[in-house]
Parts: structure tokens; C-alpha cells; sequence
């Protein structure tokens, strides 16, 4: 059985801030507020049921975020490269 994929927004988001390593910098790259993409990527983490962030106050993506981050990140490119061939 498979499940549906979580939003693109979300795993857009997801991808920003785990580049960038700062909400603020990610939410200004996506032209979004901070709190929209807060908002994206605790609905992502609640899809996925798994932490995307370890505990604390610094924004320190589990190795599952950064894995999935690598996958967003790969996938993008390989949209913009279609994109362009259009």
C-alpha cells in the first residue's frame, strides 16, 4: 500500500532550512513568512510521524530530515532541469 506524499510546500520547506540552517533565511528563499514555513514543517514532521529537528534551541535537523532534505533537494533539480527543456 502506498501513502500519499506530504505537500510540496512542506517539503519545500523542509529542504530551505536545512540548506540555509536558519527559518528566517529559508521562509525569505521561499517568499513566505517564518511562521508559514513553521507551520509547513510541523505538518510535515506530523505526516511523516517522525522529528525532523533534535530537541533544543538550536535548529539541528535529525538525520532523517537531512536524508529527506538530499531527496527534496535532488528532485527540484531534476524538475528545474525539465523546466528548462520546455
Amino acid at each position: 500500500m502506498t501513502r500519499d506524499l506530504p505537500s510540496f510546500r512542506s517539503l519545500r520547506a523542509l529542504e530551505a532550512v536545512v540548506r540555509r540552517g536558519n527559518v528566517v533565511r529559508a521562509a525569505e528563499d521561499l517568499a513566505v513568512t517564518p511562521g508559514a514555513l513553521s507551520k509547513h514543517l510541523g505538518q510535515l514532521g506530523r505526516d511523516l510521524a517522525v522529528p525532523l529537528f533534535e530537541p533544543g534551541h538550536r535548529l539541528t535537523p535529525t538525520p532523517e530530515a537531512r536524508d529527506l532534505a538530499v531527496a527534496v533537494a535532488e528532485a527540484l533539480s531534476l524538475l528545474r532541469e525539465a523546466c528548462d527543456r520546455v
